[in-house]
């Protein structure tokens, strides 16, 4: 194998022996982007976590210390939602 076809064979399938004459330009760009998506998507996933920033882990929670008494006192349904067949 020629080592001018090493750069552009992404798969052993698509082996020539005159690469350049054989191959149109269709199946060269879908074996540049066989190459180029996958690291764009490592590359945005990489940023999305090295850069994002931590959040607040120790918010309070939105109820008064009486409402949350008041809730575990007793049982208590919200909305009950009834459906059924005969």
């Amino acid at each position: 194998m020629d080592a001018n076809l090493w750069g552009y064979c992404i798969s052993t399938t698509a082996y020539a022996s005159d690469w350049d004459n054989t191959v149109d330009g269709y199946s060269r760009i879908v074996a540049f982007l066989k190459v180029l998506l996958p690291l764009t998507a490592l590359g945005l996933l990489s940023t999305l976590f090295l850069i994002s920033q931590g959040g607040d882990t120790e918010t309070n929670i939105p109820f008064a210390q009486r409402e949350i008494e008041e809730r575990t006192q007793g049982q208590q349904v919200t909305a009950p939602f009834f459906s059924g067949t005969t």
